[in-house]
């Protein structure tokens, strides 16, 4: 086997990207996530444990488990000065992460892969336009104006995340920024689930925002005050889309 990887308590709809297992033989069993609103980027931070969808639920400790992190990206138009040039090295085709490309990657995002207590590297990246996504059976907020996907590819050995063992993903998500406004955009997947299971246990699948920025957040109707929080539940395929003034 191999494995590629509701409503807010305010009453407005939310997700949250995470790793997306290739093909239907794990899913995603709990997910916690925190995500820091600052004045230009984000910074995300997530905890995840996966199941095989087999009968025992439990996976082949000599399988190699393999999933794609979406990172969602403002477009070249309106990226900074370091997304821009990240941009320019990725295609839609995978491209093995060396040289100047690591470096942008380190420098633009600084993500970390950790599972179990083994840090995880990422093996090569591609883009994909949001309009990509059409014909996968994906929620039209994948389609939102002025955004790039960019998909890491990521090997994990079965055996590191086997028994409950935890994954642990980070990186830091430049916001996407016009005269107007600055925007955090995130659509999550939550695919292969047993008939049964829910996302909206939040001791289970849960998502904590953080607003350190100096301006109000705002989701749908609703108001996050600087140095403010809130936990929210994730749903399948439903976008969260974050905003604040444009300006420091």
């Amino acid at each position: 086997m191999k494995l590629l990887a509701t409503a807010l308590l305010f009453s407005v709809v939310t997700a949250m990207a995470n790793p997306i297992p290739v093909g239907d033989w794990a899913y995603i069993s709990s997910e916690h996530l925190k995500v820091t609103i600052t004045g230009s980027f984000a910074k995300i931070e997530g905890r995840f444990t996966f199941r095989s969808t087999g009968s025992t639920g439990r996976l082949a400790p000599d399988d190699t488990g393999y999933i794609q992190i979406p990172v969602w990206l403002p477009d070249t138009k309106s990226a900074d000065e370091k997304t821009a040039r990240l941009l320019a090295f990725c295609t839609s085709a995978k491209r093995k992460i060396d040289g100047p490309l690591k470096e942008s990657l380190a420098g633009t995002l600084s993500p970390k892969i950790i599972a179990g207590a083994k840090e995880i590297q990422i093996e090569s990246v591609s883009l994909i336009e949001p309009t990509g996504w059409r014909g996968r059976g994906a929620d039209p907020s994948f389609e939102r104006k002025g955004y790039r996907c960019l998909m890491l590819h990521v090997s994990v050995p079965a055996s590191l995340i086997s028994r409950g063992q935890t994954v642990s993903i980070s990186y830091r998500q430049p916001m996407h920024t016009t005269r107007k406004v600055s925007e955090f955009h995130y659509v999550p997947l939550f695919r292969g689930l047993p008939s049964d299971a829910t996302t909206t246990d939040l001791t289970r699948y849960s998502l904590s925002l953080r607003n350190d920025s100096q301006r109000t957040l705002t989701l749908g109707g609703a108001t996050i005050q600087p140095a403010a929080s809130a936990v929210l539940p994730l749903s399948h395929a439903c976008a969260i889309t974050v905003q604040t003034p444009a300006g420091k």
